[in-house]
């Protein structure tokens, strides 16, 4: 299986959030800048959609009818660890509607957002070092 895409799409989400990560800085806690992080969380929202799409109807269907009971071990757990990933990012988006409570709130937003993407990058190294290996050997 091709996961060029997929990793192409880990590139993508992992430059919007090197963005935000810069907007949530200290040395920038304007409203401007939380104005501009809001606008590349919409970005995220929309790759990090993508991505889970393309995982969804694509990638794990194959994983998931592959011979190879380990392959489907691990992707099986994979899935499931997926959806507490997709469901805090859900209410991280939730809980930063707006540049302006981004703004008033930018020592939160910094620490929600440096957690949330701790768990976000650990979860693409994942995917490129153990489930994307198994897809190219399918």
């Amino acid at each position: 299986m091709d996961i060029s895409r997929l990793t192409e799409q880990h590139r993508e989400i992992e430059e919007i959030v090197q963005d935000i990560l810069q907007l949530a800085k200290p040395a920038a806690p304007t409203l401007e800048a939380g104005g501009k992080a809001r606008a590349r969380l919409v970005d995220l929202s929309g790759k990090v959609g993508v991505h889970l799409i393309t995982e969804d109807k694509v990638l794990y269907p194959s994983l998931l009818a592959a011979k190879d009971p380990a392959v489907v071990a691990a992707t099986k757990r994979f899935v499931d660890e997926m959806g507490g990933i997709a469901e805090a990012f859900k209410q991280y988006l939730r809980d930063w509607p707006t540049g302006a409570t981004i703004h008033s709130q930018s020592e939160k937003f910094r620490s929600d957002t440096e957690k949330l993407f701790s768990a976000l990058a650990g979860r693409i190294r994942r995917e490129e070092s153990e489930l994307y290996k198994l897809a190219e050997k399918t």
